[in-house]
């Protein structure tokens, strides 16, 4: 996960992510982010937004979320690369 930014509200860090597992290919943009953004798998509200180096995404280059409860990334299956 090299060159990748988190996008979150100000004044939150950033958990350590080195021991969570990634989920490849998991859920689409559109049904994640909403008005409210919620894990899917256990309803968390601790979520942030990995957002990808924009050199090699076409279009909106958020690629996956992060729940801090469930302790997994899980990529988006909607990601267009170059």
């Amino acid at each position: 996960m090299n060159n990748e930014k988190v996008l979150h509200r100000k004044g939150i860090k950033m958990p350590n992510i080195s021991n969570y597992e990634i989920i490849k290919n998991a859920f689409y943009k559109k049904d994640i982010l909403k008005d409210i953004i919620i894990c899917p798998v256990c309803n968390s509200k601790d979520i942030h937004i990995l957002k990808g180096d924009g050199h090699k995404i076409i279009g909106d280059d958020l690629i996956a979320f992060i729940c801090n409860d469930c302790k997994k990334i899980y990529e988006f299956i909607d990601v267009i690369c170059k």
